[in-house]
């Protein structure tokens, strides 16, 4: 199956995968009858937070990202990805390995998301905070909306820059928010 916004880039992968002797079922969302092996998703373009794969289905991501990007992908689900540059015969092993519940990355992006530093979860307050500033609040709104003085809420966004190494609030909310 084939995940992407684009109709080209559909319709590119499905007649190269058909050529390469990959059936391709078609994205029908609850209404498919044929449950695939392992879903393509096409991630080119797309900004974190990435969407989160199905648990019941393997997903290879399709992707245009820096490395740092890679391991957030591989972390959030996805098996493994695939450069948009790969040629049909990567394509072809990712596919194999993923389906057979093998991940398929490169070495330096596994070490890098093995050697991560576990992160210590956000207090529950931090927590609050956060989900607000998901929401686009400023501190001014987080603290009203939370009962706190707006020197608290600072207190907590510096403490959670500091936490998960995020060196602005966006930073902070696209990358370390799931």
């Amino acid at each position: 199956m084939i995940r992407t916004p684009h109709k080209l880039i559909y319709a590119g992968l499905a007649e190269l995968l058909k050529g390469i002797g990959v059936q391709v079922v078609q994205d029908k969302g609850m209404h498919s009858q044929i449950k695939p092996n392992v879903v393509l998703v096409d991630l080119c373009g797309a900004l974190p937070p990435y969407p989160k794969p199905s648990e019941s289905v393997p997903a290879l991501a399709l992707v245009c990202q820096q490395e740092r990007d890679l391991s957030m992908i591989l972390a959030k689900g996805y098996r493994g990805y695939l450069r948009r540059e790969d040629g049909t015969d990567i394509l072809l092993k990712a596919l194999v390995a993923v389906s057979r519940g093998e991940i398929w990355a490169e070495r330096k992006v596994l070490m890098a998301l093995l050697e991560r530093p576990k992160l210590a979860p956000p207090t529950p307050r931090e927590y609050e905070v956060l989900q607000l500033l998901t929401g686009g609040y400023s501190n001014r709104q987080i603290a009203e909306r939370l009962g706190i003085s707006i020197n608290t809420v600072k207190a907590h966004v510096t403490a959670l820059l500091k936490k998960y190494g995020a060196k602005s609030r966006l930073d902070l909310v696209t990358h370390y928010v799931e």
